[in-house]
């Protein structure tokens, strides 16, 4: 492959990578415990 084929796959890669972790840091069970106490869901 062209390097310029490899500089694209690399951005790419770079920036799923950004968006998988960062996903996952915000939705995971860890982030959410150190939040606080969970509220209580509406009409409980």
């Amino acid at each position: 492959m062209t390097p310029a084929t490899w500089s694209a796959f690399g951005v790419w890669s770079a920036g799923g990578l950004v968006v998988y972790f960062g996903y996952g840091r915000r939705r995971s069970e860890l982030a959410r415990s150190r939040s606080g106490p969970e509220q209580p869901a509406q009409g409980e």
